[in-house]
């Protein structure tokens, strides 16, 4: 797995730096992938959402990392999510683990002529969210009156984390975008879907071990998203535009509950009353 994961800890100051834009002004959205078409008369290059295909290198190239921290650790305290820190259209592997409080990190694997290398560690993030203005990701930590938010870059092989944002706060006024980076559960690696297959088979509490709050929701939207339903919440827009196999065509007043199957409306109803269980 390459050299030991280095710690490091963040001394709370009293001084409070301001999110900067930096660079370009204009979004760069992640997940999408630069592609070149060739023509008998012209080549054009276009950004086109990310496709199954555009992730199968990552996901081979990644799998014996998965595969090791999956041995280590269970569903339950270990998720991952793939996104790309300096838009050279290969992702960068992030797993958060760890069994307890103590010794939760997240660390991020980067890829070196198509082999996983070690790129770093961060203390356990409270949340992930994408960088507007720029390359990178916002690592937010949030303690019970403190906030701390760095931004994370890839400096050749390894990784780099400014800090933002470092100030006293309640806990109603911690920093947050409209674009979350959501991470997953280390069991639906290589998988496109939350609830893979749910729309023909009846889930369980398995499958939703591991989930929060935020992936229970996005779960539950799932069954609507496959059937083509445009969200107005933000984050929820987001994440499925990211997906694959989404193609919103429907508003959400013109969606019609009808479209849904007998194992739709169960797991549907499944996933609420465990919502309300957890919550």
């Amino acid at each position: 797995m390459g050299a030991e994961a280095p710690k490091y800890g963040i001394m709370l100051m009293e001084t409070t730096y301001v999110l900067q834009e930096r660079g370009t002004h204009m979004m760069k959205m992640k997940g999408l992938t630069a592609a070149v078409f060739t023509g008998l008369l012209m080549t054009a290059l276009f950004t086109a959402p990310a496709s199954a295909d555009d992730y199968v290198d990552e996901y081979e190239a990644y799998t014996d990392v998965i595969n090791e921290y999956s041995e280590l650790y269970d569903a339950s305290s270990a998720r991952f999510a793939l996104y790309d820190l300096d838009s050279d259209d290969e992702c960068e592997l992030l797993i958060a683990c760890g069994h307890s409080s103590e010794d939760r990190i997240v660390e991020i694997f980067t890829l070196v002529e198509n082999v996983p290398s070690y790129a770093g560690s961060l203390p356990y993030t409270t949340e992930f969210y994408e960088y507007e203005y720029g390359d990178g990701l916002l690592a937010s930590y949030t303690g019970s009156d403190y906030q701390i938010v760095d931004l994370v870059t890839l400096d050749g092989d390894e990784i780099d984390a400014e800090t933002l944002i470092e100030e006293e706060t309640s806990a109603d006024d911690v920093y947050a975008n409209d674009y979350p980076v959501i991470l997953k559960p280390l069991r639906l690696f290589g998988s496109d879907y939350l609830l893979p297959r749910a729309n023909i088979r009846y889930i369980t509490k398995e499958d939703l071990r591991g989930f929060d709050d935020t992936l229970l929701r996005l779960a539950r939207n799932e069954f609507y998203a496959r059937h083509g339903r445009i969200f107005r919440t933000k984050s929820i827009k987001h994440y499925f535009e990211s997906q694959p196999w989404y193609n919103g065509t429907i508003k959400p007043s013109k969606f019609n509950e009808d479209v849904l199957n007998d194992f739709e409306e169960s797991n549907i109803a499944m996933i609420e009353r465990y919502e309300s269980a957890v919550g």
